[in-house]
């Protein structure tokens, strides 16, 4: 193979090697064709590490992982090795291994996104995700046809879903990171601390169990000028250290047309 037969983005891979359905996706075997073992063993040190020479790779996965992160591991190891193949040697952290690191240009950024679209090829993702409110609902049912995580799945729904949106993960101390679909425009970013109105906050404030979507007023996500005249969607669940994941979309789009 050519060093451009290795560095095809990963749906191009993917239906060259015949995957048609999400169960079709079977990273040992895409490693497999591509030069790489997959060895599982326990890892103190790291969560994954690859080592690869010329045409041949040892690619190492924690075993003690969740399946999820087992998969985005390798998944992250083989972006590795698919773009940065030659002589060399890697030991990925959890750190490097983030579902909200993929952007950037950076190799640990790039290997993440490899990750993410190997895992969730977009049309795959699109025709299971295809008229589905974006819900954490419809993200639990996304993540167990995908095998992946409620965080990377939500990214990759709020990317490709049929409805403009975005995730939000907000702390005790206000918003952590924020990720928009390509139809949001850039200007609108969600508030550093979501208004009193909205799950997020009563969820962090111990007021609130999350019960499912629900509407709220525009201007508790957001400082738009026109904000106050539209509502959102708002879905909010709790997430790791006390934190609030919430997906936020929207069925009337007027308010991203002004």
């Amino acid at each position: 193979m050519t060093m451009n037969e290795f560095r095809l983005r990963p749906d191009v891979l993917l239906n060259r090697l015949g995957v048609r359905r999400p169960s079709d996706i079977d990273l040992e075997a895409i490693a497999f064709h591509f030069g790489a073992r997959v060895e599982y063993r326990s890892l103190e040190s790291c969560a994954a590490r690859i080592i690869g020479v010329d045409e041949r790779a040892i690619i190492t996965i924690d075993e003690n992982s969740p399946e999820h992160r087992r998969r985005f591991s390798l998944g992250h190891e083989l972006g590795h090795w698919l773009w940065d193949r030659g002589t060399f040697a890697l030991m990925c952290k959890q750190t490097d291994l983030g579902e909200t690191r993929q952007r950037g240009d950076t190799r640990e950024a790039r290997a993440n996104r490899f990750a993410a679209e190997l895992l969730m090829p977009r049309m795959l993702f699109r025709e299971e995700a295809r008229g589905r409110p974006i819900t954490f609902d419809t993200v639990r049912y996304l993540s167990g046809v995908f095998r992946t995580s409620l965080m990377a799945t939500s990214i990759r729904a709020v990317e490709l879903g049929s409805y403009p949106a975005m995730v939000v993960l907000t702390g005790g101390r206000g918003r952590l990171w924020y990720w928009s679909g390509e139809d949001v425009p850039r200007y609108l970013q969600p508030r550093m601390v979501p208004g009193r109105d909205t799950s997020a906050h009563r969820i962090i404030t111990g007021d609130f169990v999350a019960t499912g979507a629900m509407e709220v007023d525009a201007d508790e996500w957001f400082d738009h000028p026109d904000a106050e005249n539209h509502v959102v969607m708002e879905d909010s669940v709790r997430s790791h250290g006390g934190s609030v994941l919430s997906l936020i979309w929207w069925k009337d789009e007027s308010m991203l047309q002004l």
